[in-house]
């Protein structure tokens, strides 16, 4: 994650404009969409069998944005941690189902996928569309600490936005400061 220690100081980064707002709205409508069918069709799907093939892209996604939602969402560090930690809590709980059940992938691994699913779909997209309501500077994952800024008064670090939105916010940002001013 090379933009893991990209945190500045609040006020430091502009608000995205409307083009940038409208995407992240648009993406986190998706993503809580995403969310929504994991929690209405998840259960049979993971819990009670082992995923079909169109299931694992979802976890697979999951899996690779989680260190993202974490350490931008919560302000940590963890990095790749967080990863290591699920796959080997994940590496536990189906060796347990093995060895205990003959399972190896017994329904408490099934409800544990679900559930990271889910969450990281469900923080993602409430991130993108509390930054896109509230205009959240930099990264749409501080969305929630932004959130906590305006209740509480008390100033949150902001984080340059690492992905592709980062590139439309500057793009559309350079769009408006070269517009003439009035005359």
């Amino acid at each position: 994650m090379k933009n893991a220690r990209c945190f500045v100081v609040a006020g430091s980064l502009p608000k995205p404009g409307w083009i940038g707002r409208s995407v992240r709205l648009i993406l986190g409508v998706v993503l809580l969409d995403g969310a929504w069918s994991g929690i209405r069709y998840g259960y049979p799907a993971l819990v009670e069998q082992v995923p079909q093939a169109g299931n694992w892209l979802p976890i697979a996604i999951a899996l690779w944005l989680l260190p993202e939602v974490i350490d931008l969402g919560w302000g940590v560090s963890w990095h790749h941690r967080s990863q290591l930690a699920v796959l080997a809590f994940a590496g536990a709980l189906s060796l347990g189902g093995g060895l205990l059940q003959g399972l190896w992938w017994p329904a408490a691994l099934g409800w544990f996928v679900l559930g990271l699913t889910v969450y990281v779909f469900l923080h993602l997209g409430a991130s993108f569309v509390l930054a896109a309501l509230l205009g959240t500077p930099g990264c749409e994952m501080r969305a929630l600490p932004y959130l906590w800024t305006r209740v509480t008064g008390r100033a949150t670090s902001e984080h340059v936005c690492p992905g592709p939105i980062g590139a439309l916010d500057r793009w559309e940002l350079a769009r408006r400061s070269d517009a003439p001013g009035p005359s």
